[in-house]
C-alpha cells in the first residue's frame, strides 16, 4: 500500500481482505434508518479554484480542480491519477507545502503554478 507521498507500507494480509460477517442489501432504504437528513454530506471544500502543476520530469503541465479548504495532499493525489503513482514533493513561491495543510492555509492564489518535482522510485 502507497500514501499520498508515495512511500510504500507492508499491509498484513488480514488487514485488507473481505470482511465475512457484512450483511449485503438488506432491503432498507436510508430514510428507514431513522437517521438525520444532511448526515454524511460531502465535506465542504470551499471554492473551486484551478491549480496548475508543472511537473520536473516532462514538459507538461497538469491542471486540477481543487477546493480551497482540501488539502495540499489531494493535489498530489490528483497528479499521481493522471501521471501514476510516483513519488513527489510540492513547491509554491520557494516553499515546500506540507500536503496536511489546506490551500488556503498555504496562501496559494488562483492562477499561480505549483512545482511538482518528481521523484525515481528506488
Amino acid at each position: 500500500m502507497f500514501d499520498e507521498r508515495g512511500v510504500g507500507y507492508d499491509i498484513p494480509g488480514w488487514v485488507v481482505s473481505d470482511p465475512e460477517d457484512v450483511v449485503e442489501n438488506d432491503g432498507l432504504e436510508k430514510e428507514d434508518l431513522g437517521g438525520e437528513k444532511g448526515k454524511g454530506r460531502a465535506e465542504d471544500v470551499g471554492e473551486l479554484v484551478s491549480v496548475k502543476v508543472r511537473l520536473s520530469d516532462r514538459s507538461t503541465d497538469v491542471t486540477l480542480k481543487i477546493g480551497m479548504r482540501q488539502t495540499a495532499g489531494a493535489i498530489c493525489s490528483g497528479v499521481q491519477e493522471k501521471i501514476g503513482m510516483r513519488k513527489m514533493r510540492l513547491l509554491y513561491l520557494g516553499r515546500v507545502w506540507s500536503e496536511t495543510k489546506t490551500l488556503e492555509e498555504l496562501g496559494y492564489k488562483e492562477g499561480d503554478v505549483v512545482s511538482a518535482f518528481i521523484f525515481d522510485e528506488q
